[in-house]
């Protein structure tokens, strides 16, 4: 199933796609050097691809300076912090939201509702997979040239 989706869903930015350098291969760079400092798109929530005609895309970014999460979902902005632990674990802490979704917002609620449990992360290409104990909560896919917030 996870495969499907991965094939299935739209690329950003273009056809650009990324593939682990030489270096990256031979010497096993880790996934926080990949997971941190990018900004990372919602492709698929809870199994379900992302709705067609949303007004922007939805984001995150991990900043490795200060330990902060950023980003924009369906109607509000996300921020909170986070901690990498010992073999792809994650712990975060997410602030409340500030407003009332004015649209539908079940999609918003979803995301909401599953993304304080996300506690591992796995790193597949340019594909960031969010689970809870091996059960897969949210796809997010890095592009290679889109904006961030970093200096790299």
């Amino acid at each position: 199933m996870l495969a499907v989706i991965l094939l299935t869903m739209a690329p950003l930015c273009g056809e650009a796609q990324s593939r682990p350098g030489f270096f990256q291969r031979l010497f096993g760079i880790s996934d926080k050097a990949t997971l941190e400092n990018h900004r990372w798109y919602l492709r698929s929530l809870d199994g379900n691809p992302l709705p067609s005609g949303l007004d922007h895309e939805v984001y995150i970014d991990f900043s490795s300076q200060d330990g902060k999460i950023r980003g924009k979902s369906f109607c509000q902005d996300i921020s909170g912090t986070y901690a990498l632990q010992w073999n792809q674990g994650l712990r975060w802490d997410w602030d409340p939201p500030l407003y009332i979704c004015p649209q539908d917002s079940s999609w918003e609620n979803q995301l909401r509702r599953l993304l304080p449990y996300a506690n591992q992360y796995e790193i597949n290409e340019d594909f960031l997979i969010l689970k809870n104990n091996n059960l897969v909560l949210s796809i997010w896919k890095r592009c290679p040239h889109a904006p961030s917030p970093y200096n790299l």
